[in-house]
């Protein structure tokens, strides 16, 4: 019988596919996931309380001659991150970067537009990133950031609006799905550094479509 999974906070179909053993299509291109997919339109971008339909596994049979060895790669991992890096408001363009996640360690480069990219697993849930050379006398711009990975919810949620906000150092108030005096403040700094028609500290279209154009590019 297939499994009702009440998703948490942080869970996305890539994690959750993992737990079950799963790949990530499998799960949501199934018909009974069917009105979440056209809701939510991305697997990655699920919220706190949504229901996934986990289907039952079917028994998938391989052959091979014997005596012989056989390779079989598990598709799908491990997802990667894009995210790109900004430094008064301009994109941080071909600095270096490190990222040291869960014992593992990548470094690299941004590109012209200040994106960086990285692999992670399903089961990665933090991440601290450094931009910049402290080494090198002559960057004296190093930024510092601690991800929380699986953890942004949809841009039309109060806790998407404030997590965008957040990455792009408009800082709200941990307390993420409540408006509050910090997060209005944070939308009234967003509002007026981004030349926006209203600015009042509310959350509106063109405000929300101006956070997501540039948070997600």
């Amino acid at each position: 019988m297939p499994t009702q999974h009440l998703v948490r906070p942080g869970e996305c179909i890539s994690s959750i596919a993992s737990q079950y053993g799963f790949f990530p299509d499998t799960i949501w291109d199934h018909a009974d996931n069917a009105t979440l997919k056209n809701e939510r339109g991305d697997g990655e971008r699920l919220v706190s309380g949504d229901i996934v339909v986990v289907p039952d596994k079917v028994k998938r049979e391989e052959t091979g001659a014997t005596g012989e060895k056989h390779r079989f790669r598990r598709k799908g991992v491990p997802s990667r991150l894009r995210l790109r890096v900004l430094y008064l408001e301009e994109p941080r363009a071909s600095a270096p970067f490190r990222v040291e996640i869960h014992g593992r360690t990548v470094e690299g480069e941004t590109d012209a537009d200040g994106y960086l990219e990285f692999p992670i697993q399903p089961s990665d849930k933090r991440a601290h990133l450094t931009v910049g050379n402290a080494d090198d006398q002559d960057d004296d711009v190093v930024q510092e950031y601690d991800l929380q990975l699986g953890h942004l919810e949809p841009i039309d949620t109060l806790a998407g609006v404030q997590s965008r906000l957040s990455n792009l150092g408009y800082h709200c108030d941990r307390e993420l799905g409540e408006m509050n005096d910090e997060t209005h403040e944070a939308i009234r700094l967003f509002q007026e550094a981004n030349e926006l028609e209203t600015i009042d500290g509310e959350i509106n279209d063109e405000t929300r479509d101006a956070i997501a154009a540039l948070h997600d590019g």
